[in-house]
């Protein structure tokens, strides 16, 4: 997903809510319904792929998946950045104020284990941000999702897709084969209204299932 097809669907998506708010109620019910039909294919997407409690949870969370990985590894979480490049939002070059975009690839891992437990992949509006979360991303190992808690800004996750497909060269940071399978979910996240980041979460198909850490 490219940064200027992610602003075009932020200002289309604003235009129509803008228009929504001028119908009459009954005008709305095909969105609702739509959404209705949405959440429930994204099911039947997880029921396919045969998954544990855990796993279907970190699927469906519409939240942020901080919390969830500590409660289950019973450590805090960091994040390791393994690429960062800034951008502007049309295109690689200088990056004019107000239009940045960090484009970055991390792992989510046990800060005392080391263990890597996720793979995130993220397009983020740095601009459209409270300057604590831009800066803690920049300058931290802070997870999105607890820097998003600090600074107490609300999201909406809208999950567009999930599924399986081989680790390839994400195998080595789960030790397990490049042909090994892992789960994938793709998601926009909104806050007051404004797309604020695009994100794709993987962990393998082995992970998160049976007893987590905390309880061995």
């Amino acid at each position: 997903m490219s940064a200027e097809s992610d602003l075009s669907q932020t200002r289309s998506g604003r235009a129509h809510r803008t228009r929504k708010s001028r119908m009459p109620a009954s005008e709305g019910l095909p969105a609702m319904r739509a959404a209705d039909s949405q959440a429930s294919n994204l099911r039947r997407e997880i029921d396919g792929l045969g998954l544990d409690l855990l796993q279907r949870i970190l699927l469906l969370t519409d939240g942020t998946l901080t919390p969830l990985l500590e409660m289950y590894a019973g450590e805090e979480i960091e994040a390791v950045k393994l690429c960062q490049e800034l951008r502007a939002e049309r295109g690689r070059g200088r990056v004019p104020p107000g239009r940045r975009i960090l484009v970055r690839t991390a792992l989510l891992r046990g800060r005392t284990s080391l263990r890597n437990l996720l793979h995130a992949e993220s397009t983020v509006f740095l601009d459209r941000l409270d300057r604590r979360i831009s800066r803690g991303l920049l300058e931290t190992n802070a997870p999105i999702g607890r820097l998003l808690q600090g600074a107490r800004t609300e999201t909406f996750r809208e999950v567009l897709g999930c599924g399986r497909e081989p680790a390839g060269p994400r195998a080595e940071y789960f030790l397990v084969p490049e042909c090994s399978p892992m789960i994938y979910r793709t998601s926009r996240i909104w806050s007051a209204g404004a797309l604020i980041m695009a994100i794709t979460e993987r962990f393998p198909e082995t992970q998160f299932r049976g007893a987590p850490p905390s309880c061995a």
